[in-house]
């Protein structure tokens, strides 16, 4: 695209990973609500891939070691974006959210909303707490995944994958095609922790288990996406995929004594909250059965 005062005798400058400011001097990335994630999370272009509009594009070059490492689209913690990954494990993803989501929505009750409203809530915030890494050129943010599945047992998938939602839609975090993938790789681990923290309740004081739990939640989701990347990327992620999970080494370290001591804590003064939920009494309807009664119930009530 030809600037003022290009033309025959003055050509237009060619794109170029920079752009000038009107001060002179180069500055990365004008359409930041576009370019956000790349931004935030240390992306820069790489000098040997070129772009021509940062407007039409994300940044897809990342220095590691000062050396540009090739990668297609821009990937931002365990979130996978748009486009990184192969339709079939897209709609793997899907179906397999499709499971995690069918039993809670329809065993959902309206006692159990504002807990649910609380957790989505702070696994939606915690996105927004980063962690800028001194030997690594990204940053990081907690996940929270462990504390939601504890405090919502068979519910919390549908805390994170609202959470989840809300991030790409408020803060372009993710992708929209990938939620289905993002929300499995979330909540399988806060399931697995949630269970194994019920199991370990005989054996182990409360801080202990949140330690566990916490640290093997960050620790199932960053493997989870490992594994996704590598064998269903579209290109060639392993750099980014092993960069991705030494990075999250210190947000295991911080979400292991967070929920260690959340545990404790509550333990004292709030047990009922570790409990599972109960069971819905005859009387309690929810709001789901209310809007999709089942034929027999329907029958009934007639």
């Amino acid at each position: 695209m030809a600037t003022a005062g290009s033309g025959p005798g003055n050509p237009a400058p060619e794109a170029s990973g920079t752009i000038e400011q009107p001060g002179g001097g180069p500055r990365v990335g004008t359409e930041r609500s576009r370019c956000f994630d790349a931004v935030s999370a240390g992306l820069t272009p790489s000098a040997s891939h070129p772009r021509t509009s940062f407007a039409a594009e994300r940044f897809s070059g990342l220095l590691v070691g000062g050396q540009p490492v090739v990668t297609g689209k821009p990937l931002w913690a365990v979130h996978l974006a748009d486009g990184a990954i192969a339709e079939a494990w897209l709609v793997a993803g899907w179906l397999g959210c499709a499971l995690l989501l069918l039993r809670p929505l329809r065993q959902l009750h309206d006692e159990d909303i504002p807990r649910l409203g609380l957790l989505t809530a702070a696994f939606f915030v915690s996105s927004s707490i980063h962690i800028k890494l001194a030997i690594l050129p990204t940053s990081v943010h907690l996940l929270l995944n462990g504390l939601v599945g504890v405090l919502l047992g068979p519910r919390a998938p549908i805390a994170i994958a609202v959470g989840l939602l809300l991030q790409y839609l408020l803060l372009a975090h993710g992708g929209l095609t990938t939620l289905g993938l993002n929300t499995c790789i979330i909540a399988i681990p806060a399931l697995g922790m949630a269970l194994l923290e019920r199991r370990l309740r005989a054996y182990l004081p409360p801080f202990w288990r949140g330690v566990l739990v916490g640290g093997g939640a960050v620790a199932g989701t960053v493997l989870l996406n490992f594994v996704v990347l590598l064998l269903g990327g579209k290109e060639e992620w392993g750099v980014l995929a092993r960069l991705v999970l030494l990075a999250h080494l210190p947000v295991l370290v911080l979400e292991a004594g967070m929920l260690g001591v959340i545990l404790a804590y509550l333990e004292r003064v709030k047990q009922e909250m570790l409990q599972p939920p109960p069971p819905p009494s005859s009387a309690t309807t929810s709001s789901w059965t209310n809007l999709h009664p089942s034929p027999g119930t329907a029958s009934r009530q007639v």
